[in-house]
């Protein structure tokens, strides 16, 4: 999408995760003492140590200007929360807008990077599960839940190192995040927050209208079929490699979750 930037192969990582905006604002505005936000900002340094340099198993930003920028935008951020490099308690109306600015001058860089682009986009999925936080740091956001048939996410699960590696800790994996979702998806609609679900599976039997259906959501003029470039043939491969046991073990499993979302 020519209008909207990104960090090719990074998920900044920076806001739900532990050790991420929402636990350092946590403990600088609700739950201070000096020992726990010293801690609570090297969580957080170490987060954004292994974001720069790629050690969360993910690509890491551009040698030179890119990666000179960004470490500049967080050294910014920590000094507003710093005296005397330590961390001292702050109002969690002062926290949001460093972290807000964090945030624009980070997007400021991808967008830089891009001729003609006007937005910006963060693609870590667990970030939308805390909604009241994302409007603190990004009111004027605009936000695009994509889904998949949970059988297959808990398949693909098992697979990755982060994951759990056997079925059972993988579907149970799977369930709490639809079960976070679903608490929290009509908090969007409360908060004013613009909101676009998806499943990957529609998109792909028809990418060009939806990705119709997103430049209208984002307000853009139609152009390219953004979903084009993706490899969307592997989605019907994620029983491969499974006993019939554990293709039933996910058909029970996943029965009624399946039903609530249209599988």
């Amino acid at each position: 999408m020519p209008r909207v930037a990104s960090f090719r192969g990074i998920e900044l990582k920076l806001f739900y995760e532990l050790g991420g905006l929402f636990d350092l604002r946590s403990t600088l505005t609700e739950f201070f003492s000096p020992n726990r936000a010293a801690i609570a900002l090297h969580h957080f340094n170490e987060l954004v140590a292994k974001l720069i340099d790629g050690r969360h198993g993910q690509a890491s930003f551009s040698e030179g200007v890119e990666r000179s920028e960004i470490a500049h935008a967080f050294a910014t951020f920590r000094q507003q929360i710093i005296e005397d490099n330590v961390p001292v308690q702050q109002e969690k109306q002062a926290f949001n807008q460093a972290a807000s600015a964090l945030l624009q001058a980070v997007a400021n860089v991808a967008v830089a990077a891009k001729p003609n682009a006007t937005a910006f986009m963060e693609k870590t999925p667990h970030n939308l599960l805390q909604p009241a936080f994302l409007k603190d740091l990004a009111p004027k956001g605009y936000y695009i839940h994509v889904s998949r048939n949970p059988k297959a996410i808990a398949a693909s699960v098992a697979r990755q190192p982060w994951g759990p590696s056997h079925l059972p800790g993988a579907i149970r994996w799977v369930k709490s995040y639809f079960a976070s979702w679903e608490k929290v998806r009509e908090s969007y609609a409360t908060l004013g927050l613009p909101l676009l679900e998806l499943r990957i599976e529609d998109v792909a039997a028809n990418t060009a209208a939806y990705s119709a259906k997103v430049h209208e959501f984002l307000g853009f003029p139609q152009g390219e079929d953004v979903f084009a470039p993706a490899n969307l043939e592997v989605l019907g491969k994620w029983g491969e490699g499974r006993t019939p046991f554990e293709l039933k073990l996910l058909d029970a499993e996943f029965a009624g979750l399946c039903t609530r979302l249209g599988y």
